[in-house]
Parts: C-alpha cells; structure tokens; sequence
C-alpha cells in the first residue's frame, strides 16, 4: 500500500492485492483509494480480497492483514464505534460466511 498522511486521514495513493496459491501467483490488482483512514483502507482491502475469492469459487481463505483491530472486529472479538467501519465490518462478515474457512 502506498500511503501520505494528512493529519489524522490517509491519502491511499494505491492498495494492492495478490492472490498465491502453493507459491504460484494467481492474480494482482491495485486500485486508487483516495482519501481513507488507516482502517478503511484496511477493510476494503480485505473486502477487495474476498470478493475476488467468491468470484474464484474458493471454499477456504485465509487472510493476512496488517490490523489487528480490522481482524478482532470481524471475528467479533470488539465492537465496531464508527458507523462507517461498522457498514463496512458488517460486508466484510457478511463475505466471510461464503467460505467454509
């Protein structure tokens, strides 16, 4: 993620995805954000991934991200404040339910 801080919101210049699967990549995209905090770059990258995954037909996912809050708040571990993370934690469980794990 290529990323300049403006006070306390994020200028996402560029977010990128990368599908491997047993070493051999399968897919790259990146797409410009604009402006984003920190965590709702985060979840629409997460959003972002799981979208290409159903799209893949793929039964099992596992997602690697870099926030540790965007992880504890769609497992459901904490709760979500701010209505915009909330809409977007709530696709992000929504997608989740398409996979097996």
């Amino acid at each position: 993620m290529c990323v300049s801080v403006v006070g306390r919101r994020c200028i996402i210049l560029r977010a990128s995805l990368s599908l491997i699967v047993g070493g051999q990549v399968l897919m790259m995209k990146s797409r410009y954000l604009g402006s984003r905090t920190n965590n709702q770059a985060e979840y629409e990258a997460l959003i972002s991934a799981l979208e290409s995954e159903a799209s893949l037909q793929a039964e099992e996912v596992i997602c690697q991200l870099d926030s540790q809050l965007v992880v504890r708040q769609v497992t459901g571990e904490y709760s979500v404040k701010n209505l915009e993370l909330r809409r977007l934690c709530m696709r992000g469980q929504e997608l989740t339910k398409k996979f097996k794990r």
